[in-house]
């Protein structure tokens, strides 16, 4: 069977095979170019899931279904002791905007000092998420759960919130850490107890035995 010189296998490139792929590189090129020169969206995603250097962003008026899909994208749907970790999400009006309330439940924990590493990466979390739409004043997040024993799940174990003065102080969020937060946020309180035990076990899991059991006691 005789194949036309376009679509003989050698070892060579035929003039027509050439010609072909210098046009479709040339098509190429100008879709390219053509879409750097654009109008851009008037909406710029940011990374704000691990906490980002803040960028202009213009996501309008905060509603509750946006605030509950980001709290699950950052968190999941976790349950705790049968409850969903996530408790209450709340819009309150207030002069200039919405207060948005989030109460969370403790999730599963090694030890006490592990609270505040979730209440840090929580607030981080929503925070820097939250204050991209324009009519949001405050952030408030509380974290419920003293311990991880069912009749303790709705004492109070950690609470931070924060204003859109100090969020447009804050010029990148890495910068918002365990040490931080209680210099970053408005208010920030954790239950003495817990506190404690961050200064002297910090959040890490403990994969030693006997020193878990020490941080538990």
């Amino acid at each position: 069977m005789n194949l036309p010189e376009t679509f003989r296998l050698t070892g060579k490139k035929s003039p027509g095979i050439t010609r072909l792929l210098l046009s479709l590189l040339l098509l190429a090129v100008v879709a390219v170019l053509a879409g750097c020169g654009g109008e851009s969206s008037a909406e710029t995603t940011a990374a704000t899931d691990t906490g980002s250097k803040p960028v202009t962003i213009n996501k309008g008026t905060v509603n509750k279904e946006d605030v509950e899909k980001m709290i699950v994208r950052k968190v999941g749907t976790v349950d705790y002791a049968g409850n969903p970790i996530v408790r209450k999400v709340e819009l309150q009006p207030e002069a200039g905007g919405n207060a948005v309330i989030i109460q969370v439940g403790r999730p599963p924990s090694c030890h006490p000092g592990q609270v505040v590493g979730y209440i840090t990466e929580m607030s981080r979390g929503f925070m820097s998420s939250l204050f991209l739409y324009d009519d949001v004043t405050r952030g408030d997040v509380s974290l419920y759960g003293t311990t991880e024993n069912y009749s303790d799940s709705d004492k109070l174990a950690a609470r931070a919130m924060m204003t859109r003065a100090d969020a447009q102080k804050i010029s990148d969020w890495f910068t918002f850490d365990e040490n931080s937060i209680g210099s970053m946020c408005t208010e920030y309180w954790v239950e003495p107890a817990i506190y404690e035990n961050w200064k002297k076990y910090g959040s890490a899991a403990i994969t030693d035995p006997a020193l878990l059991q020490q941080a538990n006691q």
